[in-house]
């Protein structure tokens, strides 16, 4: 019988926790580390994990570097059809957040108040 593991393309080796001593381990890619630009956001970590099943996006936060605190506030566990559909969200909402306060889709009220302007979609 054959004892070693089959690895899916993404899984990273020093990742992995598949092992033929342990083949009930998790298959991990590479993780990516989105560092914030502002004080605002946080530390993101985001990789794939497959135990069982499918395999599952997961996004980690956390409020520093994770070099520094590797403990993270926050976790996320999205399968691939939920990671998609947050992907079509995600690119509507930043589109959303970064238009020009009077660009397409604004109506700037007779008054001229700028705290009366409305979104329209």
């Amino acid at each position: 019988m054959n004892n070693v593991p089959t690895h899916p393309h993404w899984c990273d080796r020093q990742e992995c926790t598949v092992t033929p001593d342990r083949p009930a381990g998790a298959h991990c890619s590479r993780p990516v580390l989105l560092r914030p630009e502002d004080r605002e956001a946080m530390y993101l970590r985001v990789t794939l994990h497959q135990s069982t099943g499918l395999p599952v996006l997961c996004v980690e936060g956390f409020d520093q570097d994770p070099a520094k605190d590797p403990n993270p506030l926050a976790l996320l566990a999205l399968s691939t059809r939920q990671a998609a559909i947050t992907v079509h969200l995600l690119r509507r909402l930043v589109r959303l957040a970064t238009r020009d306060v009077v660009g397409p889709g604004w109506v700037r009220p007779r008054s001229g108040n700028s705290a009366d302007q409305r979104y329209r979609s």
